[in-house]
């Protein structure tokens, strides 16, 4: 089985775990629809979202999806990013 893309996973070395529970976070879903989409108890996704905060020293859900758009996100010598 591939690993999972996501432009967090080589930064900040990503466990497969974790990027599938940032993928679940970043589609929107609370804590518990994505324990239940990945067959794991709540507990187990809030310790990896825990894990990831950790990893990428972010605090809030919020802040790593930010973290995650800007690293997948190309720039433009010259142009700025609106925030």
């Amino acid at each position: 089985m591939r690993p999972p893309d996501c432009p967090l996973r080589w930064p900040f070395e990503l466990t497969p775990a974790e990027i599938r529970v940032f993928e679940q976070i970043s589609a929107g879903r609370t804590t518990k629809e994505a324990a239940l989409a990945l067959g794991v108890a709540q507990s187990t996704v809030r310790t990896h979202l825990l894990r990831l905060f950790e990893k990428t020293g972010v605090n809030r859900q919020a802040d790593l999806i930010r973290m995650a758009h800007s690293l997948a996100s190309p720039t433009v010598p010259g142009v700025q990013r609106k925030a």
